[in-house]
């Protein structure tokens, strides 16, 4: 039968160092009563007709009669509103005593647990006086867990896109249409964000939302997440699929998430900002702005912005997130070729502009080929299909077919007022030639 050391766990350095903590100039103990006082106490107790010497001891009698009583010829504290019970009063040379007892009947016991004993039972011990006498417990010390932690080890990455860190922003306080999550990734390297709307936290879109963004970045090395179910499943099979690593770290930890734990924070206050400029609550509406604005200020890690150590460049986006450039529709946009004239203002090489409407006149449009003018001039009661061609190198010449509306009845079909009438003109310096055809057969070839 194996047998266990045994262990005196209050050696006698421990009651000598206890001593010495107690009568030091630096102990404050209020209910502390001194050994001389004590005994006069126990006098003035069991002798309450004996008269004092001095004023001294005069006080020490009223304190003696009002405060303390003997109860089997030990000095005791009388009950009071905080202790319904009278409270051994423990000398100077018990209290070490006293607390390693309590401390051993309750089989090794912490402060919390030993305290309220100790308070219940005597009176002149403290709390500081059970901590001390607890903590130098050569059993407890032994007992005791380790709770130093190992130092944390920085991750270091070598190129952009090697680490990301996940993790899904609740929204559901203020949902946006169907929209109640964001799946927020987040590059370790270069710190370049990500955003995703999701309309729930299962793992099927999540991995969907995570594919488009392997499809923009190219699959990954390794991914970091929380061990949370909504990253299982779905989201786990797609990562085995592109040999992507997983590693699952405790939620909400500063320390393992730290990187996308701060930066929720950043992405909340940049919704709100958008809420208030915006005065909209539809925050999907602004998720592309609110990516644009995180990927484009400066970062104090990197000491850039995360587009411009990416790409290299980010001046087009800080000129597109300037609010007066994107609002005003007058400011025209930047050509490719600051020698090529605007866009609007290309002339188009054939080109037909033909406008139809129902139950009233289309309004006439022209087009200006060469020398040659076209003025075409559309009556309709309903839509109708109009099909050109031109060839302008010799001459002018025009076909159009014609398409009335679909006659519902063979009365229709003699109705003048369904009937299409078209009169094209051209002109050119060789030659003027109008015609007008009205017809209400169901299609009509005319050729210039």
């Amino acid at each position: 039968m194996a047998t266990v050391e045994s262990i005196n766990p209050f050696p006698n350095d421990v009651r000598n160092a206890f001593q010495e903590y107690i009568t030091s100039d630096t102990y404050i103990n209020r209910d502390r009563i001194q050994p001389q006082h004590w005994q006069r106490i126990h006098v003035f107790v069991d002798n309450p007709t004996l008269k004092p010497d001095n004023q001294t001891d005069a006080n020490i009698k009223y304190q003696a009669i009002h405060h303390f009583e003997l109860i089997d010829r030990k000095l005791y504290r009388q009950p009071d509103a905080h202790h319904p019970d009278p409270r051994y009063v423990v000398p100077e040379n018990e209290i070490f005593d006293v607390i390693a007892t309590e401390h051993l009947k309750l089989l090794h016991a912490g402060r919390n647990k030993v305290w309220p004993v100790i308070e219940r039972k005597y009176h002149g011990i403290k709390r500081a006086d059970v901590e001390w006498v607890i903590k130098r417990c050569k059993n407890c010390t032994l007992n005791r867990p380790v709770t130093t932690k190992a130092p944390l080890e920085p991750i270091v990455s070598e190129r952009a896109f090697e680490r990301v860190q996940a993790d899904l922003i609740d929204m559901r306080h203020e949902p946006s249409s169907q929209y109640k999550w964001i799946l927020h990734i987040k590059d370790h390297f270069g710190k370049y964000s990500q955003l995703y709307t999701l309309k729930s936290k299962e793992s099927k879109p999540i991995a969907q939302a995570f594919a488009q963004f392997i499809m923009a970045f190219l699959p990954l090395k390794i991914v970091q997440c929380d061990n949370s179910k909504e990253f299982k499943g779905a989201f786990f099979i797609l990562l085995r699929k592109y040999g992507i690593r997983i590693i699952n770290r405790k939620p909400r930890s500063s320390q393992t998430q730290g990187l996308v734990e701060q930066a929720n924070g950043v992405v909340e206050a940049k919704i709100r900002a958008w809420k208030m400029d915006n005065s909209s609550t539809e925050w999907a509406d602004g998720l592309v702005e609110i990516t644009l604005a995180i990927n484009t200020q400066k970062h104090l890690t990197i000491n850039c912005a995360p587009v411009e150590l990416l790409f290299r460049d980010c001046s087009t986006y800080i000129d597109w997130l300037d609010s007066q450039k994107r609002k005003d529709p007058a400011i025209r946009v930047l050509q490719e070729d600051s020698n090529e004239a605007l866009i609007y203002a290309l002339d188009s090489e054939p080109e037909l502009m033909v406008t139809t409407q129902s139950n009233v006149l289309a309004n006439p449009q022209v087009l200006t080929i060469g020398h040659s003018r076209v003025d075409i001039d559309i009556h309709s009661q309903s839509h109708s299909q109009v099909i050109m061609r031109i060839s302008p190198k010799s001459g002018s010449e025009i076909n159009i077919r014609i398409t009335p509306p679909i006659r519902n009845s063979p009365e229709q079909w003699f109705d003048i007022e369904t009937n299409i009438q078209a009169s094209i003109k051209v002109e050119s310096s060789i030659t003027t030639t109008t015609a007008t055809t009205a017809t209400a057969i169901q299609s009509t070839d005319l050729v210039i």
